[in-house]
């Protein structure tokens, strides 16, 4: 830990789900206790973009501490995080999340993260219910850009990935934290369909972003943005990935998740499809 003494602000956005008493009482039980906890009840669902903004303009720690309103904490969350700040002279810690659902544990697991603190120059860190910035880090992208998160994308999502995005173009340094938040979501197919439909659509907002700030400063690897590759490369990759695929089924554990999930995934090629048409280049 740094000579100086941190305060701490934890932000968490929230529509009103009964499972943030859980992540209350996982800030409780921190061995490094938070001085300041801004819960932000985004009471007319606009975002939580929108809902985030609020809890940082209110938020006066220097380091501010992110978590969603379904994301319970372990009790070493904290302390992993600040001293990964502290010992790294990183801006940005960020971790995972501990599936409570069945399948989103088997998609989760499909994508193995490092056991091991790493600095993150390929995508790790990116998740906003598991991130913990600096204040200097905050204040930069508000004054270049006069916002942090992008409040217009609503219940659509990427906007986490799209500040990593701008934080990384400044110059600041991320670093990944095996320390992984506990995700108290269910989904039905239905809802997971759903889901993923939006999360297309956050994504081709997200592509359009990279595209007018440049591939250098690009969240994370994608198939959708490779500046190794040229157009006609990328799109016959994500024809084969999304369109027949995805084809790791012994991946999954249990069957059905993986026809659940391979369905899911044309529901998200959908999505890109309907926000590039509807949002433009």
């Amino acid at each position: 830990m740094s000579a100086r003494p941190h305060r701490i602000s934890v932000v968490i956005p929230t529509s009103g789900r009964p499972s943030l008493a859980a992540v209350q009482v996982g800030l409780s039980v921190q061995s490094v206790v938070p001085q300041e906890i801004c819960v932000i009840v985004d009471r007319d669902r606009r975002g939580p973009g929108w809902a985030r903004n609020r809890g940082m303009e209110r938020a006066g720690g220097d380091i501010i501490a992110l978590l969603d309103d379904d994301t319970v904490p372990p009790p070493d969350w904290l302390a992993s995080m600040v001293s990964a700040l502290d010992e790294t002279g990183a801006d940005c810690a960020g971790g995972s999340f501990l599936e409570t659902d069945p399948l989103l544990n088997d998609v989760r697991n499909t994508r193995p993260l490092p056991c091991e603190r790493i600095l993150d120059g390929f995508g790790l860190v990116g998740n906003s219910g598991n991130l913990v910035l600096r204040r200097t880090v905050v204040d930069a992208m508000r004054d270049r850009h006069g916002h942090v998160f992008i409040e217009s994308w609503g219940r659509y999502g990427s906007e986490d990935w799209e500040l990593i995005m701008r934080i990384r173009g400044a110059g600041f340094r991320l670093v990944y934290v095996p320390v992984h938040v506990r995700h108290l979501r269910r989904v039905t197919v239905a809802g997971y369909f759903r889901h993923q439909f939006f999360r297309g659509i956050g994504v081709a907002l997200l592509h359009r972003s990279i595209r007018r700030h440049g591939p250098g400063a690009s969240p994370q690897q994608s198939i959708l943005w490779d500046p190794e590759r040229s157009r006609a490369e990328r799109l016959l990759n994500v024809f084969k990935a999304k369109v027949l695929g995805p084809l790791n089924a012994g991946a999954f554990r249990e069957r059905k998740h993986f026809l659940i999930h391979w369905t899911a995934e044309k529901f998200q090629s959908l999505g890109y499809l309907w926000g590039t048409i509807r949002h433009g280049r």
